[in-house]
């Protein structure tokens, strides 16, 4: 009787365990959910620092051109929020550098009003809507800013949520991480994707933002009236002839992006990392990404080789921020207009000074 009940008792703990099994959610569907909860926090704090390495081929150049080229070769890029997406308010502190040259600024957005503050412009700067687009757009250029159909948003997400499946999504380890707000108990997730993975996903999505006629339509027309103002500009300070005869009408933005496109397929993904940290409430505290690509580009100025690195990650989600605003008064601030008005010969963020 002893030996059928244990039969019994070993039965329903296999059976159960099979049924555990079986309910359990695999890797791929674990990350999946925790990005997309990740996505929708409405509250919160993130750090995202990025640094991007670009080599060119330069034999065969002017003397002076590499010079040009090593300003682009490497850039580092920080960025660290706080936000209540319900109250519309934020905090951006953004750092921006490149071999020559460095920049650093404060965003606050309260209330769809936007304030700024960096170090060149000795009062705060408040933009109201989508006024900081470009300095001579006007509001009529603004409201129709070109933009992606939701159409076209929706299936380039579809199109790199494809990518991830069973096969390529693993949890690897328990582990205990390092975060602003102490040490953390999460699971480190990997996602292994290839070359012959990743370069169809990013012609896929070349193509779909091909295929929207009114945002490539738009593109064009807002980059045809830029380049003429340009023309006329230096008409003026250079003697050149009339900006009619710029040779604007010659600009695709399809064809420089159908090049782009080509510049994939004469390109190898050769590495290609990305980790991702999750914890015990299914948010994502830590993402890493790497890549490298290797171009089989060999003409002068062309590029040789592209390499990032981005981290980024995330802390006190959906827990109430408390972010401090700037006193903004007449006498610190002045209007994006009035700006404008005061540096209309342009002014280098970089250095400060007006060109």
């Amino acid at each position: 009787m002893k030996k059928k009940a244990i039969a019994l008792i070993i039965i329903s703990l296999l059976i159960t365990a099979w049924a555990s099994g079986c309910g359990s959610k695999s890797d791929y569907e674990v990350y999946m959910e925790a990005s997309e909860r990740t996505q929708n926090v409405a509250r919160g704090k993130s750090e995202t620092n990025m640094t991007m390495e670009i080599r060119f081929n330069k034999e065969g150049l002017p003397e002076d051109i590499p010079d040009g080229l090593e300003m682009f070769e490497d850039m580092a890029f920080e960025l660290r929020s706080e936000y209540d997406k319900e109250k519309e308010e934020s905090l951006r502190n953004i750092f921006v550098k490149t071999k020559d040259f460095g920049l650093d600024a404060k965003v606050y957005t309260k209330d769809g009003v936007v304030y700024v503050i960096t170090p060149p412009i000795p009062k705060i700067v408040v933009i109201k809507g989508g006024e900081f687009v470009h300095p001579d757009w006007t509001a009529g250029d603004i409201e129709n800013m070109p933009a992606l159909s939701q159409e076209s948003l929706e299936a380039i997400e579809k199109v790199w949520k494809s990518l991830y499946n069973d096969d390529n999504v693993s949890a690897l380890e328990k582990i205990v991480l390092d975060t602003p707000e102490g040490s953390v108990k999460a699971t480190k997730y990997e996602m292994n994707l290839t070359d012959e993975q990743l370069k169809p996903a990013i012609r896929k999505t070349m193509e779909i933002v091909l295929s929207d006629s009114a945002f490539m339509e738009g593109v064009e027309d807002m980059m045809r009236s830029a380049m003429k103002e340009h023309a006329d500009k230096l008409d003026g300070t250079t003697g050149r002839p009339d900006g009619d005869d710029f040779p604007d009408q010659g600009f695709s933005f399809r064809e420089a992006f159908r090049a782009n496109m080509d510049a994939v397929e004469h390109s190898t993904i050769k590495t290609f990392s990305q980790t991702a940290f999750i914890d015990r409430d299914n948010y994502i505290i830590e993402e890493r990404l790497s890549f490298d690509i290797l171009y089989h580009f060999t003409g002068a100025g062309t590029p040789r080789s592209f390499r990032m690195e981005m981290m980024k990650k995330n802390w006190d989600l959906n827990r109430p921020q408390e972010i401090y605003f700037p006193e903004v008064t007449a006498e610190n601030s002045i209007m994006l207009e009035e700006l404008k008005d005061e540096y209309k010969d342009g002014y280098n963020l970089f250095e400060g000074v007006t060109d």
